[in-house]
């Protein structure tokens, strides 16, 4: 086995580059923590713009919630979207 030994400063670089891609890795999954999903999550499952979340947000389409300039919305939030927005087939008419 081998031995590696870090002062405080390679230590503290190396902690830093693993919180980053801890952070990276962690945006690209929904989160399921309190059952939030974040604004790039959301436009990436709704297959849509940024400018589109933003408009519906600015209608009132969709519920959702902000802390700071952070966007997140729920499951449930995106599920009533949904179903309100829901159109039914036209019938033909022969």
């Amino acid at each position: 086995m081998n031995v590696v030994i870090l002062n405080q400063d390679e230590f503290n670089r190396l902690t830093e580059k693993v919180d980053a891609i801890l952070g990276i890795v962690g945006d690209t999954e929904p989160s399921i923590l309190n059952g939030l999903i974040d604004n790039d999550q959301f436009i990436k499952l709704m297959g849509i713009s940024k400018g589109c979340a933003q408009q519906w947000r600015d209608d009132g389409a969709i519920t959702f919630r902000q802390y700071k300039k952070r966007i997140y919305y729920t499951q449930s939030d995106i599920e009533e979207f949904l179903e309100r927005t829901k159109k039914h087939s036209f019938k033909k008419k022969f």
